[in-house]
């Protein structure tokens, strides 16, 4: 999945519970930002993470103020 900053976007979803992998682990040489997300034991509350990958994605939000909230 890619994303504007792997070290963000992966505190902000470690932050919600929610544990991928960098891309960067995947490669030698130059890439693009990205994570590794699997969802196959993803069985509940997939909107929910849905919606926080997206967030976690674009970091062109206020990083203080999350407007994801975890029911």
């Amino acid at each position: 999945m890619p994303v504007e900053d792997e070290r963000s976007a992966l505190v902000t979803l470690a932050a919600h519970g929610v544990a991928v992998v960098p891309g960067g682990r995947c490669f030698s040489g130059p890439h693009e930002p990205f994570l590794r997300v699997a969802t196959s034991r993803l069985h509940e509350h997939v909107d929910e993470v849905a919606d926080l990958l997206a967030f976690a994605a674009f970091e062109e939000h206020d990083r203080g103020q999350s407007t994801i909230t975890r029911g």
